[in-house]
């Protein structure tokens, strides 16, 4: 998998940055359960578009829609400078389930 772009956002709390990343395939849970490795996750596979949260402590918040091609990724003020790219690195891991 392949992330296409990585845009910030500017309506963030002052203390956070924020940025979506923009993915060549669509979000699958076999790519949630990797990014969630030593974090908390929260699937609402109930709703009309399944949501998933992964919360890793003192490094970020990631929100998406399983079946879409984008990910919101909120980097809390502990986070390392280079939460972003080890991030992608981890996406760009993952191969997709065709």
């Amino acid at each position: 998998m392949k992330v296409l772009a990585i845009k910030e956002l500017d309506d963030c709390i002052e203390s956070a940055s924020a940025c979506t990343f923009e993915l060549d395939s669509p979000l699958d849970m076999n790519l949630v359960r990797l990014l969630a490795k030593g974090a908390e996750l929260k699937h609402y596979s109930t709703l009309p578009r399944p949501l998933v949260r992964i919360t890793a402590a003192r490094h970020y918040l990631i929100q998406g829609i399983v079946g879409e091609r984008e990910l919101t990724v909120t980097f809390l003020p502990k986070a390392p400078p280079n939460q972003a790219e080890l991030l992608r690195e981890m996406i760009e891991s993952h191969t997709p389930l065709s």
